[in-house]
């Protein structure tokens, strides 16, 4: 039954039940929650279900139309039991908040068309046990990810399992989400927290090597900003550093990222009086270069002399 057929039924019970009701003087709403709860149930709600979110819809002073929403939302969940059971979540909590009957309607259409995309995105990444992929998929939807790094995440999944089992497939997939998942729940940006699994699926990494990822970034994210530390294993990946070595990279000091001294040229000096590592600055024009600092070469000379390693030659 379409949507616009279920209001008109409503309206219709509306109508007489207010018609019966001016003639006996009494409240009476059976009718009309009755139909609403024949049209949950029939949509996939259990009987009780139906009827405890009807009763509290009507506490909370829903509208027949709003009312009819709710319903339309939960045929369009196609009986899958998790979206069925966050929307009947969202409902309660919207009128626990007090929320206004069209503010819950909104955040029950967000949250099933949340479940609808990641089922169709789960759908891609696996053919079996998608429901466990599709929950991750949507928590991470609802912690920041958006949709265009959740599609761009896919592709690469399914480009980097075409030749793997089914099984191993699966797993790649779960596990890589998972990452996703926990890095978007904290802080980190969608762009960044898509472009480190997709570039470490790029460069071979497996599933026990992505379970390494996303474990360290746990337990490195609450030593340093998440952003930092999500964009250090990027570099680092993007250098083809493997999984176990990535905790080393994880904070804006270490290699591989924006300060990192080995990109700078921290230990040798510059070719015109710039520093030498953490020792003495380079010599200027004819001079010699500086001392080298700690481990580092002594800074090039400049137009007239050439520094030499350790001390700066004369």
């Amino acid at each position: 039954m379409s949507k616009h057929m279920i209001y008109a039924l409503l309206l219709l019970m509306m109508t007489l039940g207010s018609a019966r009701s001016e003639e006996t003087g009494t409240a009476s709403v059976g009718p009309e929650r009755q139909a609403v709860v024949r049209q949950l149930v029939r949509a996939g709600m259990s009987e009780q279900e139906a009827v405890n979110l009807v009763d509290g819809m009507a506490e909370a002073r829903f509208g027949l139309a709003d009312m009819g929403e709710i319903v339309h939302q939960v045929q369009a969940a196609q009986r899958e039991p998790q979206s069925l059971a966050a929307i009947d979540s969202k409902v309660h909590e919207g009128i626990a908040k007090q929320a206004e009957p069209r503010a819950i309607v909104h955040a029950v259409t967000k949250v099933r068309e949340r479940h609808a995309f990641a089922m169709n995105i789960a759908t891609t990444m696996a053919r079996d046990s998608q429901r466990q992929l599709a929950n991750i998929v949507a928590d991470s939807l609802t912690s920041g990810l958006t949709h265009g790094d959740a599609e761009q995440t896919a592709a690469a999944l399914q480009k980097h399992t075409q030749a793997m089992g089914e099984e191993d497939g699966l797993r790649l997939a779960t596990a890589t989400m998972m990452t996703v998942r926990d890095m978007v729940r904290v802080g980190v940006t969608s762009p960044t927290a898509a472009a480190t699994v997709t570039r470490a699926l790029a460069r071979g990494y497996a599933e026990q090597d992505m379970q390494t990822l996303r474990l360290t970034f746990n337990e490195q994210r609450l030593q340093a900003n998440t952003e930092a530390v999500a964009q250090g294993y990027l570099h680092a990946i993007d250098q083809g550093v493997p999984a176990g070595q990535l905790k080393g990279y994880g904070h804006p000091s270490a290699p591989g990222t924006s300060n990192n001294n080995a990109h700078h040229g921290v230990s040798g000096g510059s070719s015109s009086g710039g520093s030498g590592g953490n020792g003495a600055g380079g010599g200027k024009s004819g001079h010699s270069g500086g001392a080298g600092g700690k481990g580092g070469g002594g800074g090039s000379g400049g137009k007239g002399g050439g520094g030499g390693g350790g001390r700066g030659g004369r």
